[in-house]
This record gives C-alpha cells, structure tokens and sequence, in this order.
C-alpha cells in the first residue's frame, strides 16, 4: 500500500477497529490482520497516527441515503438509537435494536453509514 490513507481504508475494510492511545495504534481483532498490512501500519504510523488525531468529530454529518445519523438514544443505551441530526415530522426518529435469525439491526446500520458516536463504536467492537 502506498500511502497511509490506502492503509486505513484496508483496515475499514476488514472490519477493524483502529483508535490512537498516545503514540500507539490499537486495532481489533488482531486476528483480521497479516503479516502485510502489519508493515505497511509500521511504515506509515506516524501517518495513521495524525489523520486519526485530526478525523472530524465522531458524530459529523456524512452522506448516508437519508441524511440521519443514529446514536444511542439518553436511557436506552443499547436498545434505543434516535437520529441525532434532525427533527424528523413526528419529534425524533428511533429505532429499536433487535437480533434475531442473524440478523442485527446495529450491524445493519453499521453497513449502510448511519451510525455515529458511542454507537458507531459499539457497532464495530461487535462485528
């Protein structure tokens, strides 16, 4: 990989998590990684390193189908996400976490762009 972009977009990719603490990299699951991507985070550290640092706010708005953006929602900490960007018609729109035949209403939302902040976090731990 040529550059320290093309590195995080990989890691994105595979579904690990990556976050700075001080001047290490933590990446889960370990497991997803090789010994390839294992250099290329070695040859461009300080690089990650700087763009995790300055990455817009967990909770900025991105291109998602609809514009909304979900977090957990005050007292219902993984049961109740509310869209957190705008007055929907009728008050806030929430969405109700369910799991059921394998399927996972976080991790849905995960996929599609929809989440940010506590939720967006918890989403990628548990992929």
């Amino acid at each position: 990989m040529s550059t320290a972009a093309e590195v995080l977009n990989e890691l994105y990719r595979r579904g690990i998590v990556v976050r700075v603490d001080g001047e290490s990299i933590r990446l889960k699951p370990r497991s997803a990684l090789d010994d390839q991507l294992l250099a290329s985070i070695r040859d461009y550290k300080p690089e990650i390193i700087a763009a995790l640092k300055s990455r817009p706010a967990p909770c900025a708005a991105k291109a998602t189908p609809s514009g909304c953006q979900y977090d957990w929602a005050p007292g219902y900490r993984g049961l109740r996400l509310k869209c957190i960007t705008h007055r929907h018609e009728m008050g806030s729109s929430t969405v109700f976490r369910t799991a059921y035949g394998g399927y996972d209403t976080l991790l849905e939302m995960l996929r599609f762009g929809f989440l940010c902040g506590q939720a967006l976090d918890d989403a990628r731990r548990t992929q």
